[in-house]
């Protein structure tokens, strides 16, 4: 079946890095407070293409 536990820690993440993004924005000047959400985007990318390979499947990336 489908790895349960690894979508639920994704999910936990992904809601952690938004109130930490909300919370950033409180915290910053406003020219600074698109800083954190385009590392945590760059750092989800990467994680969730590494950990589902997603990359490697796609089918725009398939040879022939």
């Amino acid at each position: 079946g489908y790895p349960l536990g690894q979508f639920m820690g994704r999910l936990v993440g992904l809601i952690v890095t938004f109130f930490c993004g909300l919370a950033w924005r409180s915290w910053v000047p406003d020219s600074f407070g698109f800083v954190f959400p385009l590392v945590a985007i760059a750092g989800w990318t990467v994680i969730l293409a590494r950990q589902d390979d997603w990359l490697r499947r796609a089918a725009f990336l398939r040879p022939g």
